[in-house]
């Protein structure tokens, strides 16, 4: 912003890697990259024995993945075929789930898609990004995966929802890669579709923002806990 009205140059926005000694409590800083302007959440990248270690940057419409003395790998995500070029696409939660061999992670973007993201590594090496269409289902504010087969989904008015997963959705048309020779500005779009890889479960109900409560005897029976929320008509 200046006094002319005019747009000045977007802030350079960086990608700080610390290190921290539990023994002496003290941390040092290591590294840092800059990364995108529109980079909104970190996603940390399991390491040691339990793979490459690093963070994936979620952009508007791609991720990236960091790691010190690492090439910058960028994989583009895939887009609803009826979503207009120039608006962007943003990751809003997600969650990482390991099993024996290998983890992935499912990020949700704010139209309420579900995507999969997986990592081809070998010795620390990341080779390549893939990013997958996997379903889609109302917009949360956090999702787990939890070892039992089931994706918790909370949402911020409505009900909170699990469902059970009926595949891991690995055979899907709907994947962009690392090594697209567009990298992330590929454009690969796909047609939402009623729940394939996910089985609706369970469902709580949500009592969305409490404004008010009161407890008293209202029908001169016994005492009741009368709540007003902040959204929709629940009480």
């Amino acid at each position: 912003y200046d006094d002319f009205g005019k747009k000045g140059p977007n802030p350079q926005k960086l990608l700080t890697i610390y290190e921290m000694d539990l023994g002496v409590n003290h941390v040092t800083r290591k590294h840092s990259d800059k990364i995108p302007f529109t980079a909104h959440d970190l996603i940390p990248v399991p390491g040691g024995t339990d793979g490459p270690g690093g963070v994936l940057v979620c952009c508007e419409n791609f991720l990236s993945y960091y790691k010190q003395g690492h090439p910058v790998l960028s994989c583009a995500m895939p887009r609803r075929l009826d979503t207009p070029a120039e608006k962007g696409l943003m990751v809003v939660c997600w969650s990482r789930h390991k099993l024996k061999n290998f983890f992935f992670f499912l990020i949700q973007s704010e139209y309420g898609d579900l995507y999969k993201v997986t990592l081809s590594h070998k010795e620390g090496v990341v080779s390549e990004v893939q990013c997958s269409y996997f379903d889609s289902i109302p917009v949360a504010i956090s999702i787990c995966v939890l070892k039992t087969g089931f994706l918790f989904a909370a949402s911020e008015f409505g009900n909170h929802s699990l469902y059970q997963f009926a595949s891991l959705g690995d055979a899907t048309p709907a994947m962009v890669t690392s090594s697209h020779p567009n990298r992330e500005n590929a454009v690969v779009a796909f047609k939402p579709r009623t729940l394939k890889n996910l089985t609706p479960f369970d469902e709580l109900s949500s009592l969305a923002p409490i404004t008010d409560m009161k407890v008293m005897d209202c029908f001169s029976t016994q005492t009741q806990v009368m709540q007003q929320d902040g959204s929709g008509m629940q009480q």
